[in-house]
């Protein structure tokens, strides 16, 4: 008897293992990218650290686990899949009327990154997270 507890055992340890990979959905890195001719801007949020990055400066801030946490429940809300699909809803970017911007999502090993769209106008689904990370560099 002792020896099929053990079996079990393993076998609910497999089993849980091969579970928890399956649904890994850790959010590794989150990149904003704005540019136009003679501008562009870079937040990079990786590990509770906000890389923000222009052509004049950089800067480094640190944000704090319930931060990190909001920033992981508005991305677990995106269908990560699509958000290469998105119709942009302005296009003041194509005559320089604002930055040419796009969000890559690394989540796990897989990176997912959105159409271009107005820094001041992204799609719907992405604005909750837009407006999370500008808020990041205050």
């Amino acid at each position: 008897m002792n020896t099929f507890y053990k079996k079990l055992s393993m076998l609910l340890l497999i089993i849980a293992t091969g579970c928890n990979a399956q649904t890994n959905k850790e959010v590794k890195e989150v990149v904003f990218n704005a540019h136009t001719r003679g501008r562009s801007e870079s937040i990079t949020v990786v590990n509770y650290n906000v890389f923000y990055k222009t052509q004049q400066s950089s800067k480094t801030y640190f944000i704090n686990a319930d931060k990190q946490k909001k920033m992981e429940e508005i991305i677990a809300k995106i269908d990560l899949s699509i958000i290469g699909d998105l119709k942009a809803p302005s296009s003041k970017r194509f005559f320089d009327g604002a930055m040419h911007t796009e969000v890559s999502i690394k989540v796990g090993n897989k990176l997912y990154t959105s159409t271009t769209f107005d820094d001041d106008n992204p799609p719907e689904a992405l604005k909750p997270l837009v407006i999370l990370l500008k808020s990041f560099l205050k």
